[in-house]
């Protein structure tokens, strides 16, 4: 439900009306007081370093550290192929 009309688009602009909750929420206050309980956990707190690095950071696309996605997951991949194509004759 989008109660408050929000603006919500995938990364394709594509318009969503509405969102489904997992089958653990039973509303959107339990799904986001379930979420803030976790985000806010000691778990969360000691490895969010972690997270950040793996993918924004030095670890990003780390073989090291079991990191690798999926080429077309990566911005630059998009960007080389585009390259790539115009100068493809």
């Amino acid at each position: 439900m989008n109660l408050n009309k929000l603006k919500l688009t995938k990364s394709d602009g594509h318009q969503l009306d509405s969102l489904f909750l997992p089958p653990w929420a039973m509303n959107y206050h339990d799904f986001v007081r379930i979420m803030r309980e976790q985000l806010e956990s000691k778990y969360v707190q000691k490895h969010l370093c972690h997270w950040i690095d793996m993918l924004f950071g030095v670890d990003q696309q780390s073989v090291k550290h079991q990191n690798i996605y999926f080429c077309l997951a990566y911005e630059e991949w998009h960007a080389i192929k585009k390259n790539q194509q115009a100068i493809t004759p």
